[in-house]
């Protein structure tokens, strides 16, 4: 029954309206227009972080559906955000359609709003889309705080009166994002059978773990190598250094001196004969060592001297591939001559490579 006659009801005050509509009309009274703003389309704010309580730039973006008049007011209304009387005409960038203008603008900054007002001269058309930029992104110093909570805020515009409209930006606790990705370093040692190592020909063969010189004739070189490579994700890169556990000796205590006859040369230098000099056992046989790493300084047959203190051999500033020369990948040449006053036996040492990473 309630509901019967709240349905009469409505009816009866339908019939009355239209009924009154008639005799307005018939007695030519002017007919009431009530006036109303329009909204603006596509209107949006970008912030340049969401996290509550910080500083942050404000990209806002609308298209007007009646355009605006010269001397006409865009009003941004940021109830909820901090900070917003401190924003200048430094802190702000207006463009429209793409074009700035920025000076054709005035800047009233109050506490919750800023107001932009058009110059004389300056006014919107239909369908035109405003981009207003305000903060740091513009050159300038001050930004808009976020409010200190999280939660959804409302941001309005209004076009001098005729368009308006309403956005809301979701204000969210930063998110931390970590992820771990492990080390990964390989060095590899792989022994070389013929070739060249800087320009000297390769005449004995060596593996992973051997380097044989062979039978060595006086006045006549010996040169071997190996091939090094380094596979990281050091951001750094890595080194690694060769040196000997002592003298190349024998076992009856005769040794052979290191580059050149002796002197344990620091600095790459052409390869030279050992001198020969009776009386002076360094002068009877000396080996050394070279590298084609480039950015160690060596050159065609240049040596240096190999003993018991570490030389870095190969070297690189961030990550390797293990492959590619100079970076991941580099050959390592071994150098040994003796003249007719060597004392005859078998000469051994041992070497040892040591590869660091740089994290």
């Amino acid at each position: 029954m309630s509901y019967a006659f709240n349905s009469n009801v409505v009816l009866k005050t339908v019939s009355m309206l239209v009924a009154l509509s008639f005799v307005v009309l018939s007695l030519g009274l002017p007919i009431w227009q009530f006036a109303q703003a329009a909204n603006v389309i596509e209107f949006s704010n970008t912030l340049s972080d969401s996290a509550p309580g910080v500083g942050v730039d404000h990209v806002i973006e609308f298209t007007t559906q009646s355009g605006m008049a010269a001397e006409g007011t865009i009003t941004i209304t940021l109830a909820d955000f901090g900070d917003v009387a401190s924003i200048t005409s430094a802190d702000v960038e207006v463009l429209v359609n793409g074009t700035d203008e920025t000076s054709n603008f005035t800047l009233t900054a109050a506490a919750e709003e800023l107001a932009f007002e058009a110059d004389a001269s300056f006014s919107l058309a239909a369908n035109d889309t405003v981009v207003i930029t305000i903060g740091e992104a513009t050159g300038g110093s001050n930004q808009i705080t976020n409010p200190s909570t999280t939660g959804s805020f409302p941001i309005q515009v209004d076009v001098d009166g005729v368009d308006s409209g309403e956005t809301r930006v979701a204000i969210v606790d930063a998110v931390e994002v970590t992820a771990t990705v492990d080390t990964v370093f390989t060095f590899t040692v792989s022994g070389v059978a013929a070739g060249d190592v800087n320009g000297d020909t390769i005449s004995g063969e060596t593996t992973a773990t051997a380097v044989s010189f062979g039978a060595l004739e006086a006045g006549q070189a010996s040169t071997t190598a190996q091939d090094l490579s380094v596979e990281t994700n050091a951001a750094n890169g890595f080194a690694v250094t060769v040196q000997t556990d002592g003298p190349l000796q024998s076992v009856p205590g005769n040794t052979i001196a290191s580059f050149i006859d002796g002197a344990d040369t620091e600095t790459p230098s052409a390869w030279t004969n050992p001198g020969g000099t009776l009386g002076d056992s360094n002068t009877w046989g000396h080996w050394g060592l070279t590298t084609e790493d480039g950015d160690l300084g060596f050159g065609t047959s240049n040596y240096v001297a190999i003993t018991t203190d570490p030389v870095v051999v190969f070297e690189h500033d961030g990550p390797a591939d293990g492959s590619t020369a100079d970076i991941g990948s580099t050959r390592v040449g071994y150098k040994i001559e003796v003249s007719a006053l060597q004392p005859a036996g078998e000469y051994t040492t041992t070497l040892t490579y040591i590869a660091t990473p740089v994290f």
